[in-house]
């Protein structure tokens, strides 16, 4: 994850020495659990040319951390959902871990224990990171729209 080492000291090395590639970081620089996040965060807002979707992370606050502390524009919402997107459960953390729960399907009987969709999971994360940095609806755009679109261009040749 990010806040390894030998990862940082890699993605440190890599952005000096090519600093015309762009580097997106799935799945929130893969921290599916919070803890890598922050542990990471102000080493990867120091970096250039790194870039990050949020796909299938279902952990709140690494999707808070990384909205609130890293240039909004360069987070673009992914789904992974041939993956992990169309599966039902979600990505459930614990100390330092993280690990898939497919839901209970026998059910409670004080709820309904049916999983939904990762994906679902993932995009109430976000509506609730959206909430609490009170972001705009131009600043909501982006992140589902925008800002990819603005990377594709930027590879393309064109303005960013």
């Amino acid at each position: 994850g990010p806040a390894d080492p030998d990862n940082q000291r890699d993605l440190a090395r890599y952005t000096r020495e090519y600093p015309n590639a762009q580097w997106i970081l799935a799945h929130c620089a893969r921290s599916f659990n919070s803890f890598m996040m922050e542990e990471a965060i102000h080493f990867l807002c120091d970096l250039p040319n790194i870039w990050y979707d949020t796909s299938a992370v279902n952990d709140l606050y690494a999707h808070y951390l990384l909205m609130k502390h890293e240039d909004r524009k360069r987070v673009m919402f992914g789904s992974d959902n041939v993956v992990a997107g169309c599966a039902r459960g979600k990505y459930i953390t614990y100390g330092r871990a993280w690990l898939f729960y497919p839901g209970n399907e026998a059910g409670t009987p004080h709820c309904d224990s049916r999983a939904t969709l990762v994906i679902y999971e993932q995009l109430r994360q976000e509506r609730q990171v959206a909430e609490m940095l009170q972001l705009t609806p131009a600043e909501i755009e982006d992140h589902f729209a925008g800002n990819a679109q603005r990377f594709l261009a930027m590879m393309r040749g064109g303005v960013q």
